[in-house]
């Protein structure tokens, strides 16, 4: 089997696990049980099915877990968890941004102290 069918072969098994619903959501791990396929792998793969336009999210609150929204509720709750994922990571990148002066891509590391 050549690289590509490999590819195509591990996402159609993660397709066949990766469930409808967020109270269904499997985790990385237990998918990995059920196929033998790694975490990383998984990880991969379900970024290209993504790509495909296949609508895999991941629960970004407890319980977590990788699924597939069953309808425009269970898509816009997920919607909410990553916008304020968002928002905080903006937060902390400009917090690091000032603390370390960088600018336009340039980086400053300002040392103080002995």
């Amino acid at each position: 089997m050549n690289s590509r069918a490999a590819s195509d072969h591990i996402c159609n098994l993660i397709l066949e696990v990766i469930p409808k619903g967020r109270a269904n959501a499997i985790t990385a791990k237990q998918i990995t049980a059920l196929t033998g396929i790694g975490e990383r792998s998984i990880q991969k793969a379900i970024e290209k099915l993504r790509c495909r336009k296949y609508m895999i999210v991941a629960a970004l609150e407890a319980p977590f877990g990788y699924f597939m929204p069953l309808d425009r509720e269970e898509a816009l709750e997920w919607d909410r968890q990553l916008s304020k994922r968002i928002q905080t990571q903006c937060i902390v990148r400009a917090f690091v941004r000032q603390g370390f002066q960088i600018d336009d891509g340039q980086e400053h590391l300002e040392l103080t102290g002995s």
